[in-house]
């Protein structure tokens, strides 16, 4: 929680910086407003194809969002575009973010690495907005961090700030352990560690999707309406779903167990699984060519009968 503090204190003192000395800092900065769209770019001269494509593509994001989740997004979104990676890590202090969201600023910095595909940095800036959106209708205390992530994967596809890295995959790591943070103890922050930290994201987005998939993705949309009329995940699920987060819990814990289990059967006949299709295949294949070598038979002896 601290660390996460001084994050927001720098970024604070560095955002104040920028506006209170715009002129000054002209030569190291370009700035670009759009008061109809409520958009603010702040980006590194390098940056300024990037940030005119943002510049573009926002107001399409934002309609997406709200109409997703069904919010409105009021406020002026200030957006700090930045190259450097050693003075963005200064920012976020963890070395393995490349985004981060201050919804308290209504800010978000990002790391834009040379050569970055637009896809990928499109899907960041949307699940960085998507931070501003909800914390601009759901009350800080109201929203846990575990759904306050897990919603933004859902709806932008996107880890978003995490740098997913070389590692064994969130995915691979809670299937075969089958052992996710409960989720009160990611009420209010995350595991620092790289693979700790990829998992506690990993299901946050998996237990969102599992929600969505079992009971309709209307019912998320609806858990959100809930808090966003002040009322806690708790009493909200209980209105949305018939249970609490307890239970809810346990039942994707019981699903991630089927599907660990299903895992483990067949990583052990895999083998037998081939062996024991590969006739069918091979039957598969033949029968394929047979009819095809009939039907071009058919044609030609259609044809030798129009010339005929």
């Amino acid at each position: 929680m601290q660390t996460k503090m001084a994050a927001i204190f720098w970024v604070t003192c560095f955002f104040l910086c920028v506006f209170c000395t715009a002129e000054d800092q002209a030569h190291a900065q370009e700035k670009l407003r759009d008061s109809r769209e409520k958009l603010l770019l702040i980006y590194d001269p390098s940056l300024r194809d990037t940030a005119a494509r943002i510049h573009q593509s926002y107001p399409t994001i934002k309609r997406e969002l709200e109409s997703l989740l069904h919010m409105s997004l009021v406020s002026e979104a200030r957006v700090v575009l930045m190259e450097d990676r050693e003075t963005f890590q200064s920012l976020s202090g963890s070395p393995f973010t490349r985004a981060f969201a201050v919804p308290r600023q209504d800010l978000i910095v990002m790391h834009v690495p040379s050569g970055v595909q637009w896809v990928t940095l499109r899907d960041v800036f949307k699940h960085e907005l998507c931070h501003l959106l909800l914390h601009e209708n759901i009350s800080d205390h109201l929203l846990p961090r575990w759904l306050d992530e897990g919603i933004c994967q859902w709806v932008s596809g996107s880890l978003g700030e995490i740098i997913a890295g070389s590692e064994p995959s969130a995915t691979h790591l809670l299937t075969v352990t089958h052992k996710p943070f409960p989720f009160h103890a990611l009420e209010r922050s995350f595991p620092r560690e790289r693979i700790p930290m990829l998992i506690a994201y990993h299901q946050s987005r998996k237990f969102v999707e599992y929600l969505s998939s079992t009971y309709g993705s209307g019912s998320v949309v609806e858990l959100l309406l809930h808090l966003e009329r002040g009322a806690n995940v708790e009493t909200a699920m209980l209105r949305v779903y018939g249970a609490g987060l307890e239970e809810l819990e346990g039942e994707w814990h019981g699903e991630l167990r089927s599907h660990h289990a299903v895992f483990v059967w067949l990583s052990r006949h895999i083998h037998h699984i081939i062996f024991a299709l590969l006739p069918v295949f091979v039957v598969v294949v033949v029968l394929i060519r047979g009819l095809k070598r009939r039907r071009m038979d058919e044609e030609e002896e259609e044809e030798e009968g129009d010339e005929s």
